[in-house]
């Protein structure tokens, strides 16, 4: 069934009729009087909102039209183009929350549940043939204040498709790419970031054991997931047709299928080792690094754990580093190595202790 457009009704309403009664009669009820609806030409779909003229009337209603059935014909195109503008290069970004003008959200939980849907179909089909046992993926996060909404929609649309999941929480785009070709497990992972844009941005990539996706990948996925999207009769953006729909998919997700994992550990003492062999000190296999100040500006982003899970514990002394905490809302500055008020920033630290190395982080820790 097609999806119609929002339709405005004018009510109107007038005061009560006064009520003459006559001697021994019984009281009846007053009616109100009203006007059938008026429709006015379609407007886009928003919440329904109400407005009071000067006389008590009630005045404008937007009632949203919402879709009985699968989405088709021009809404469906709207539609995809809803989805395939949220293509960045290699990579899925858009604007996740409300609060900053003249930036209206775009990437919705509904629209992260059927990419997530999609990126398994997607592994499905560049799968060996004769391949058994599910899919499985590893999914993980920066700390955007969107991040938990997002992902666990993901992780519902991911389940949905008989996939399992196991989500790590905060993480660093390497370590996701890691989890593929260390493990074994993992036939695809999933990076939810919008590495060193603004706190409403939020973005999703994605790898296999070859590395990211490419573009070309990054198309057919979207056009997978606006597909789904319009199978299922779920208006993007709009959440009293996402909500409903999100909710009876969580709901089926059967048990076993998503779990959480304490991955970063993991990372972070390949991340150790990685350092030993590469410094290979005689004097001091287990502390390469003692007798350095090196300070780290992780911006409030995913890159806290280098400090106190990598450097300190092979020598290094961190003391002076700074804004090491999670905050996705970025209160000190943007977690961008490339943004001045990130580089003072970093400046700042290595005068303050006398360090002999400042690192500083994006969000997502791939630079």
């Amino acid at each position: 069934m097609k999806l119609c457009g929002s339709h405005r009704v004018v009510c109107h309403r007038p005061a009560p009729a006064t009520l003459t009664r006559r001697a021994g009669s019984t009281p009846r009820p007053s009616r109100l009087l009203s006007h059938r609806p008026r429709f006015l030409p379609n407007q886009a779909a928003s919440a329904p909102q109400a407005t009071t003229t000067s006389a008590g009337m009630t005045g404008e209603v937007v009632i949203p039209r919402l879709p009985t059935g699968p989405i088709m014909g021009p809404e469906a195109v709207s539609l995809l183009k809803t989805f395939t503008r949220l293509q960045n290069g290699s990579d899925v970004r858009g604007i996740a929350i409300d609060g900053v003008p003249k930036e209206p959200v775009s990437l919705t939980p509904g629209i992260a549940f059927f990419i997530g849907a999609a990126f398994v179909e997607w592994l499905e089909s560049k799968r060996p043939e004769g391949s058994q046992g599910p899919i499985v993926v590893s999914v993980g996060r920066d700390p955007r204040i969107s991040g938990p909404m997002m992902e666990a929609a993901l992780v519902s649309g991911i389940a949905s498709t008989g996939a399992h999941v196991d989500t790590f929480g905060i993480a660093t785009t390497p370590c996701m790419f890691y989890s593929i070709v260390a493990t074994g497990r993992y036939q695809g992972a999933i990076m939810l970031t919008a590495s060193h844009m603004p706190f409403n941005s939020n973005g999703i990539k994605f790898f296999t054991k070859a590395g990211g996706l490419e573009k070309a990948d990054i198309a057919q996925l979207l056009q997978r997931a606006a597909d789904a999207c319009a199978a299922a009769g779920v208006l993007a953006g709009q959440p009293l047709s996402e909500t409903p729909h999100l909710l009876r998919a969580a709901m089926a997700v059967q048990p076993g299928c998503a779990n959480q994992v304490e991955f970063m550990p993991t990372y972070s003492a390949f991340l150790r080792d990685l350092i030993k062999k590469g410094v290979d000190s005689k004097a001091n296999h287990e502390l390469p690094l003692a007798g350095l100040k090196i300070v780290v500006d992780a911006g409030n982003g995913s890159g806290g754990f280098f400090a106190d899970q990598v450097l300190a514990p092979l020598g290094a002394d961190v003391a002076g580093s700074r804004f090491l905490d999670p905050d996705g809302s970025f209160p000190n500055h943007i977690p961008n190595p490339e943004h001045p008020s990130a580089m003072k920033s970093g400046a700042e630290a290595v005068r303050e202790v006398g360090a002999d190395l400042g690192i500083v982080f994006d969000t997502d820790v791939d630079r």
